[in-house]
């Protein structure tokens, strides 16, 4: 909260969580309302797996500006591949649908995106995901390069993938 009330001193207006998994912090909801308190957009980044029908109504009653969502394919086979974890699909989109429900009951204003993490294994099913994206009343969906280095990439898209 410190840190909160100094960076609004100092004239930031958007603050954004992420970690690791942000939602872990136990404090994260007062952290979110009280950065929205000082009027500053509170934004934090998730994969859902932690949220339940009374957390994403604490995210929105916190008065959070946008929360993003981490969704790597259209289905629970391609995403989980990529996460490398079974059942992630079904939490996130599970967390997808929680979170719009208080949205929509308190016509709050807070956007739901999509972030995607683009590899050489899911780029061919992007408008799969935005169809997907359309039915979960998503508001954005942002693109993100894989983090991934050396020589032989096993997941980045190459030059003939991105011409495809």
């Amino acid at each position: 909260r410190r840190v909160l009330d100094q960076l609004r001193e100092a004239g930031c207006v958007k603050v954004h969580f992420s970690g690791g998994e942000a939602t872990l912090r136990k404090d994260v909801f007062d952290l979110l309302a009280h950065a929205a308190s000082l009027g500053m957009k509170a934004n934090i980044t998730t994969n859902g797996t932690t949220m339940n029908e009374e957390r994403a109504a604490r995210m929105v009653e916190a008065g959070t500006h946008s929360v993003s969502l981490s969704l790597d394919g259209p289905d629970p086979a391609s995403h989980d591949a990529l996460r490398g974890v079974p059942g992630a699909f079904e939490k996130t989109v599970r967390a997808i649908r929680w979170l719009s429900r208080p949205r929509e009951q308190r016509r709050a204003r807070m956007k739901l995106r999509l972030n995607t993490v683009l590899t050489r294994h899911n780029y061919r099913r992007l408008p799969e995901l935005v169809d997907l994206a359309a039915e979960l009343n998503m508001t954005e969906i942002i693109p993100m390069p894989v983090d991934e280095r050396g020589a032989e990439p096993l997941n980045r898209l190459t030059k003939r993938d991105i011409r495809e």
